[in-house]
């Protein structure tokens, strides 16, 4: 040993075996077995999913409950609004998944105050849709980043009913209306002449930035 030094001796950490890391994994399949098997008795007596397609679709209820077999829940306070050329557009909320004091995941996710939730409603009432949108879609996606093993366990599809539903709301209406060039509807409101699209919606309402169905129609440029 060197002179008025101490030799610290650090323990060896002993190596996982093949058996070792079995039986982990089979503990933790045996848990989210477990939880899948409550899962579903509550989903399906409740109707907690949404069937799309022929698939069933956990919804955010669902989610928050695989979360609780976890003793975790989401947090969303963190909401803000977003704004383009210094106009509010929607809000964005970052959820937190908090167990036992500590984040151990997170999802952010936006709602615009043109989707879906939002569509009939003005002033306050369309900014609480937003935000309302917003921490439902980012508190059931963050759930769903860190228990989607469980949904498969229980048979269900592993994206959100919110995310399918709001996925099948915002999807362009090809049965009429429908600009195959942009791949959007033509819309008409307010005292607009004829049905149109604006080509980028962030340039706003110029000549040359809108796409009109009647000119589309003529075979015009």
């Amino acid at each position: 040993m060197t002179t008025g030094a101490i030799e610290k001796v650090m323990p060896q950490e002993r190596a996982i075996t093949a058996k070792d890391a079995e039986a982990q994994a089979d503990a933790i399949i045996n848990q989210y077995s477990g939880w899948a098997t409550s899962l579903m008795k509550v989903v399906e007596a409740k109707g907690l999913y949404a069937v799309i397609g022929g698939k069933k679709y956990l919804e955010f209820e669902a989610w928050q409950l695989i979360a609780t077999f976890d003793r975790a829940h989401a947090d969303t306070d963190d909401t803000v609004p977003v704004e383009r050329n210094g106009e509010i557009v929607g809000y964005l909320c970052r959820a937190k998944i908090i167990k036992d004091g500590i984040r151990i995941g997170g999802a952010a996710q936006m709602c615009g105050l043109d989707a879906f939730p939002c569509r009939g409603k003005e002033g306050s009432a369309k900014d609480n849709a937003a935000i309302s949108a917003a921490q439902t879609w980012a508190a059931a996606k963050a759930c769903r980043m860190l228990y989607s093993s469980v949904a498969t366990l229980a048979g269900y599809e592993v994206t959100t009913a919110e995310e399918m539903k709001r996925a099948q709301e915002e999807a362009p209406d090809q049965t009429q209306h429908y600009c195959e060039e942009h791949e959007t509807n033509w819309f008409k409101k307010g005292k607009m002449r004829s049905f149109a699209h604006l080509i980028d919606k962030a340039k706003g309402w110029e000549s040359s930035n809108i796409c009109n169905e009647s000119s589309a129609a003529a075979g015009e440029p």
